[in-house]
This record gives C-alpha cells, sequence and structure tokens, in this order.
C-alpha cells in the first residue's frame, strides 16, 4: 500500500488542492523510494489526499491540517497546548504522549484593506466567508511548509532547534525560503524516522 499523505482540511478552504497534493507528492517520492532500501515491506509510490470531512488516517499515515491562518490552528489550545512558534510561523507541530498534530497556515490575517488577499472558507459564518490576509502562500511554498512539519512529525524526540540546526537541511531550516531545494539530509531524515516515530496523527480538529 503507498504512503497516504492525508492534507486536512476541516474549514473547508477554497484552494487549489490538486496541484497542492501533485507538490506534496513529489516531495515525497524520493523519501519513500530512500526509505524502502532499507524495508522489505515496500511503500513504493505515494498518494496525497485533501479532505474536508473526517478521514480515517492509517497508523503508518502522515497527516497535516491546512488551515487559513495561524489562529485557526488546532496544534495550541484543542490539542493541549498554548499556541506555539515564532509569530511569523508558518506552521506547528505538537507531540503529546503518542499522538501528534501538524499544521500549516495559508497566510497572515490582517484586517480588511484595498491591498488584501482573500482566502474563502466555506465553514466560516462571518458575512464574507473567508478571511483577508497580506498574502496568501502560493502552493510551492505550502507544500515546503507541509514537508517542514511532517519532519518535526516524524522526530518527536527533537527539539525544534534539533532539525533547524542538523546539518545539510535545507527545507527543514527554520523558516525554510519560499523556492527552497529539497536536500539529501531533508530526505535523509523524514525516510529514517517515520517508521519509528510511532505517533498517531491526531484528526480531533475535525469534532471541533
Amino acid at each position: 500500500m503507498p504512503l497516504q499523505v492525508w492534507l486536512l482540511n476541516p474549514f473547508k478552504i477554497v484552494y487549489p488542492w490538486p496541484e497542492l497534493r501533485l507538490l506534496v507528492e513529489g516531495f515525497m517520492r524520493p523519501v519513500v523510494a530512500e526509505r524502502d532500501k532499507a524495508h522489505k515491506h515496500k511503500l513504493v509510490s505515494v498518494m496525497a489526499l485533501s479532505r474536508y470531512t473526517k478521514p480515517s488516517v492509517g497508523a503508518h499515515d502522515l497527516a497535516c491540517y491546512v488551515v487559513p491562518v495561524k489562529n485557526f490552528g488546532f496544534g495550541g489550545v484543542h490539542f493541549g497546548k498554548e499556541l506555539g512558534g515564532r509569530p511569523d510561523s508558518g506552521g506547528l507541530t505538537v507531540h503529546k504522549g503518542k499522538q501528534v498534530c501538524s499544521e500549516v497556515y495559508l497566510g497572515e490575517e490582517i484586517v480588511q484593506s484595498s491591498v488584501a488577499k482573500f482566502i474563502s472558507v466555506e465553514r466560516m459564518t462571518n458575512p464574507e466567508k473567508g478571511v483577508y490576509v497580506k498574502e496568501r502562500w502560493e502552493p510551492s511554498y505550502v507544500a515546503r511548509l507541509i514537508y517542514h512539519e511532517l519532519l518535526h512529525n516524524v522526530t518527536p524526540q527533537w527539539s525544534e532547534e534539533t532539525l533547524h540546526g542538523k546539518k545539510g537541511v535545507s527545507i527543514g531550516k527554520e523558516g525554510p525560503a519560499r523556492s527552497a531545494p529539497q536536500s539529501g539530509k531533508d530526505i535523509e531524515i523524514l525516510a529514517t524516522h517515520m517508521d519509528t516515530a510511532g505517533n498517531t496523527q491526531w484528526t480531533g480538529g475535525f469534532d471541533v
């Protein structure tokens, strides 16, 4: 069975999901190839899937919430920890026991203005059915943010600084560049730890 990477969308955000899924799959293919070298049970391929209904996430799947802006995240109060990370952080991963919650944000929220960008969120109850942001991140950058959070996802014993300071990481650096290339170390970390992390991906965001 291929590796499944769930891009969880409980807010029903309108976004270029097919493009984002393809980009995430592109980043994960070399990870699967590297991982399969050390395992008899081969994954062979990867599928990125987006859902706005609660999916059945398998024991060996990976998952990351995609939410409009930081204060809509689940890694904070809903997962038992105050909202963390840098103010300008593009995502957050929180481990609690054997459960893990990863999330990324599509933009930085601001008041409505003539230069604001709009993120359409079908499950919001405000009249606009969405939020205004300084900039809505493009799928190529969001895919890198997802990959970065998945690196944190599979390394529960590591502090943020441990990952960010690893020699050779690129997407794994703190605040990865929008066009950061995927390095061999980025691939190695995810491929080495994805089967040993022992995490359960938290899907409680759909119940909040």
